[in-house]
C-alpha cells in the first residue's frame, strides 16, 4: 500500500485549494489529501483510506472515490474497529448489508472481506 500513497501523490493533481488543506478529518474532499493513507484498492481507482488529516476523526477509514473524493461519514471510526468488524464477518459468517445472501463475509457496513487462497484479504467496497 505504501507505493500506491506514493504513486497516488507523485500523479499530476489540480492545484489544492485552500479549503483542502485546512480541512478536518472526516471533513468532504474532493481531491486526494496528502494525509489520506490508502489501505484497501478495489482496482478500480477507489480507496480505502485512513485519514490522518487533524480533528476528532482523525484516524478514521472511509471511501474514496477517483470521482467524487469524500463525502458522508467514515466507513470506520478506527483502524481497530475496521479489523474487528472484519474479524467478527470472517470467523462468524455472519450475513449483513443489502447483499446478506450472496456474501457470507460482510462487515456490518456492507465491505466484503474474503481471504484468497494464497492468504490474502481483498475488499469488495
Amino acid at each position: 500500500m505504501q507505493m500506491l500513497w506514493q504513486r497516488k501523490l507523485a500523479a499530476p493533481q489540480a492545484p489544492v485549494n485552500a479549503a483542502a488543506v485546512t480541512a478536518h478529518a472526516g471533513e468532504a474532499c474532493q481531491e486526494f489529501h496528502p494525509l489520506l493513507v490508502p489501505i484497501g484498492d478495489d482496482t478500480t481507482g477507489d480507496l480505502l483510506v485512513v485519514d490522518n488529516r487533524p480533528g476528532e476523526l482523525r484516524g478514521s477509514v472511509l471511501t474514496w472515490s477517483k470521482v467524487d473524493g469524500y463525502f458522508g461519514t467514515p466507513t470506520w471510526l478506527s483502524v481497530s474497529d475496521m479489523w474487528a468488524d472484519v474479524a467478527r464477518a470472517l470467523e462468524t459468517g455472519v450475513t449483513q448489508g443489502a447483499e446478506c445472501d450472496i456474501d457470507p463475509h460482510l462487515t456490518l457496513n456492507g465491505c466484503a472481506a474474503v481471504f484468497t487462497a494464497d492468504g490474502y484479504l481483498e475488499w469488495e467496497f
